[in-house]
């Protein structure tokens, strides 16, 4: 159903609006609805792990400590000041303002 098919029947602008609003309001819950479920699917086969399987080794926390250890002795750059991104471990030369 479209606009086009209440020319001509007596609806007013009103009726329309209310129309257009319902089927606003008809789409947002569905879409809403397929999310939820596909966010449950995702957890009950990949969390649950529904099919079988292990989660892999890498995954322990053993591994992260170790990962994490390695990480922070890894060297830093000298010279200029610089500051460590906590997320890349990439060190950034500061540039001084009257460069």
């Amino acid at each position: 159903m479209d606009l086009d098919d209440f020319k001509g029947t007596g609806f007013c602008k009103r009726t329309k609006c209310l129309w257009l609003v319902k089927m606003a309001a008809k789409m947002l819950l569905a879409c809403m609805g397929v999310t939820a479920l596909g966010f449950t699917l995702d957890h009950i086969v990949s969390d649950r792990k529904l099919f079988g399987g292990t989660t892999p080794k890498t995954m322990s926390k053993e591994w992260q400590d170790e990962t994490e250890r390695m990480k922070n002795a890894w060297p830093r750059t000298a010279g200029p000041p610089v500051v460590l991104n906590p997320i890349t471990r990439q060190n950034f030369i500061i540039k001084s303002p009257d460069c």
